[in-house]
């Protein structure tokens, strides 16, 4: 974040970071009021923004994922920023709606054109989980239910959290999530991919830079 000179007001970053096997190296970027950080796997540990990190990060198994802040115009535009990304990222009801029980909390699923989906609320969070061409997600749906259940996420105007798996098989920490959320005039947002628990833990741990 070194390279973010000076910093945005309300920008952000994880205390907590995705495990690798050796070291956690940075691209940063800072482009249309939007400033991204890139985590990439490495060997060793890189300086921000090396050089060497293009090869790196051309490599799918070295990303780690990405968090960022977007400075908006005010706090009903962060709003409506992640409610229009919820049109992308949520995938709408196609079929027969159905309760599924997530432990105490009650959940919605059918089929969408993805994939069949769960979909439920948590304050101001809308969360979804959905997996391609495979029974509905039910087991995962309840691993991130049961993670949120037990964990704080940021404070948020509006909230968005939506897993991707890629077969019935896979448990929530098997997936790409995505995390988005408003708060005052700025947006946030974590995902990584191949852990959903990795991204839900980065949001959690998401503070105010430099300083936090």
């Amino acid at each position: 974040m070194e390279t973010l000179k000076p910093p945005p007001a309300g920008l952000e970053a994880p205390d907590v970071l995705p495990a690798a096997p050796a070291a956690v190296s940075a691209e940063t970027s800072g482009l249309g009021g939007t400033y991204s950080t890139t985590l990439v796997a490495t060997p060793t540990q890189e300086a921000v923004n090396s050089p060497d990190l293009a090869t790196a990060a051309s490599n799918l198994a070295s990303d780690l994922g990405t968090f960022s802040t977007t400075a908006v115009s005010s706090s009903g535009s962060a709003s409506s920023y992640v409610g229009a990304n919820a049109v992308q990222d949520v995938a709408p009801c196609s079929g027969t709606r159905a309760p599924v029980r997530l432990g105490p909390t009650v959940a919605t699923s059918c089929q969408t054109a993805q994939g069949p989906a769960v979909t439920w609320h948590v304050g101001p969070w809308l969360a979804q989980v959905e997996s391609a061409n495979a029974p509905t997600p039910t087991a995962a749906a309840s691993s991130v239910a049961s993670w949120l259940a037990e964990h704080a996420l940021p404070a948020a105007g509006k909230g968005l959290i939506s897993v991707s798996l890629t077969g019935a098989t896979q448990p929530a920490n098997g997936a790409s999530c995505i995390v988005l959320w408003s708060y005052s005039r700025d947006v946030y947002q974590v995902s990584a991919p191949g852990s959903g628990e990795a991204a839900l833990q980065m949001a959690e741990s998401m503070r105010p830079w430099p300083g936090g």
